[in-house]
């Protein structure tokens, strides 16, 4: 099984510590991920991290580095969203064509691994109700989503095949769902990337659809507004937790000033402030967690 990411500058320190979660917690003797190469990319300097992260490594890690621009062209209105860098996630999509006929698990590079995931070898993806795509209910801060009766499931990690002929119906699909819905609030687009495949699953695959354990994406959030259900998931042997409300790399003052001065008008900036020093009280014992799998020279040194 291969492991992907899509990955620019902005979210390197997130998945070094990804990856060295999976060599030191999987359970895998071997971990063959590809980047997908977001934006404006990952400066040589970046990858050479990375790489050393593989090379210092007593688990077999094979990188492989993928351009997104290879793999097609998604159309979609920017404009449409909310938040505008949620339409960088869009390029999420463009990893269904990538060249490999096999089962693949998809991971944003805001998450951990925290235990054995070997299950995922025995998971034979496709676009069949016999193999299936794999992915978790998505339950975190807000109240869960329904599409076409059905939960909407987290885009954070899911299990998959890519198919040439299956990316070519989600482009489509999401060119025709974008016009669909250029006058929709925008609210109803502020999942992006989450909203569109959880919407094209449902109309063109809904049997191919297998729901996985929420230890498998716990997204961090619970821990606040859904207590019963962390404390289960915990209990449970997490798998995978997902830093959706925070990014801990970018708790650090050079970085949160240049996010604070990003946020427009008084209420935008008060705001920053509350959520930055309210989830650093609230999320203690989880950033401590993330930080034990960041290099120590990578932690007083952030991007």
């Amino acid at each position: 099984m291969k492991f992907v990411s899509i990955l620019n500058d902005g979210f390197v320190d997130g998945f070094i510590a990804l990856l060295n979660s999976l060599i030191q917690n999987s359970g895998l003797d071997t971990i063959d991920y590809t980047i997908v190469e977001i934006g404006e990319g990952i400066s040589s300097i970046n990858k050479k991290k990375i790489n050393s992260m593989a090379l210092d490594s007593n688990v077999e890690v094979e990188l492989s580095y993928f351009d997104s621009k290879g793999l097609g062209e998604i159309a979609f209105n920017s404009s449409l969203f909310n938040d505008k860098s949620k339409s960088l996630n869009i390029n999420k999509l463009l990893i269904f064509n990538l060249p490999f006929d096999e089962p693949i698990c998809y991971l944003d590079a805001d998450m951990l691994c925290l235990s054995d995931i070997k299950y995922l070898k025995e998971i034979e993806a496709g676009w069949s109700c016999e193999k299936g795509f794999y992915a978790v209910p998505n339950i975190g801060k807000l109240p869960p989503k329904s599409i076409k009766n059905q939960p909407m499931f987290n885009a954070g990690l899911f299990v998959f095949r890519p198919d040439e002929e299956v990316f070519n119906e989600i482009k489509t699909f999401t060119k025709n769902f974008m016009t669909k819905n250029r006058n929709t609030d925008k609210k109803y687009l502020q999942y992006s990337d989450q909203r569109i495949i959880n919407e094209f699953i449902y109309k063109n695959y809904p049997n191919s659809l297998k729901l996985l354990g929420f230890e498998w994406n716990a997204i961090i959030t619970l821990k606040h507004h859904n207590k019963g259900l962390w404390r289960y998931i915990n209990s449970s042997d997490a798998k995978f937790y997902h830093y959706t409300a925070i990014k801990p790399w970018r708790i650090n003052p050079k970085t949160a000033y240049k996010d604070y001065k990003k946020r427009k008008g008084i209420r935008g900036k008060i705001g920053y402030i509350y959520d930055y020093i309210s989830s650093q009280i609230l999320y203690k014992n989880e950033i401590k967690i993330w930080k034990n799998y960041i290099p120590k020279n990578r932690e007083n040194n952030p991007i």
